[in-house]
């Protein structure tokens, strides 16, 4: 095979020339794309997907959290929000008030805004322990429904207390988090989790 040299004047040195330039280019968006910085959201994530996952997550937290005290004074102060943060999950926020006051006119009598306080003071740490138990109820039932969630990533509620007489005994608020994988292998045991094995799963933090 004999190979054939374009006379530099001729149309084959332009016909290099073109071919020259677009191996150069070719060159180019390869080095550019070898070291551009990936791209925001996981591959292959359906974002829209997850949104609506969350939008019932926070449905399902809400429903929870009213059946908790349902013959009782409990009140919603900030309905279940929740987010999607990248590399750590979702976390899903509200605001409570655990034991909202009576209602108290100008015409009532110390006593029984004294008595009402101490009503208050009882009964906090006692909603304050059932909502412990909630959250991590909630966590194991409803954090594997987010499918699009990787599950190295992780699942949290944050509970803000509301606490306008302040309580030593009551924290501002309270952090349930778990990993969505860990989750995962609970459920796949099968029966409904104990309470030892959701500790272990399920983390709270309060401050």
């Amino acid at each position: 095979m004999r190979l054939r040299i374009a006379d530099p004047g001729g149309a084959g040195t332009g016909r290099g020339m073109r071919i020259a330039a677009a191996l150069a280019v070719a060159l180019l968006v390869g080095i550019c794309a070898a070291v551009a910085p990936p791209q925001a959201g996981a591959p292959g994530r359906d974002f829209a997907a997850l949104k609506r996952q969350m939008d019932q997550f926070d449905q399902r937290l809400q429903d929870a959290l009213l059946k908790m005290f349902e013959a009782r004074p409990f009140v919603i102060l900030g309905e279940p929000k929740s987010t999607y943060l990248e590399g750590f999950g979702v976390v899903v926020h509200a605001e409570l008030n655990l034991y909202p006051v009576a209602v108290l006119s100008p015409f009532t009598s110390k006593q029984a805004l004294d008595n009402e306080i101490k009503l208050e003071q009882e009964q906090k740490p006692l909603r304050l322990k059932e909502l412990r138990n909630r959250l991590r109820e909630v966590l194991a039932e409803q954090g594997t429904a987010l499918t699009q969630l990787p599950g190295e990533e992780n699942v949290a509620i944050v509970i803000h207390l509301f606490n306008v007489r302040q309580q030593a005994n009551i924290p501002g608020q309270i952090v349930a988090q778990a990993r969505r994988q860990a989750l995962l292998e609970l459920k796949a045991r099968g029966a409904a989790p104990e309470p030892a094995a959701l500790a272990r799963v399920v983390s709270l933090r309060e401050f």
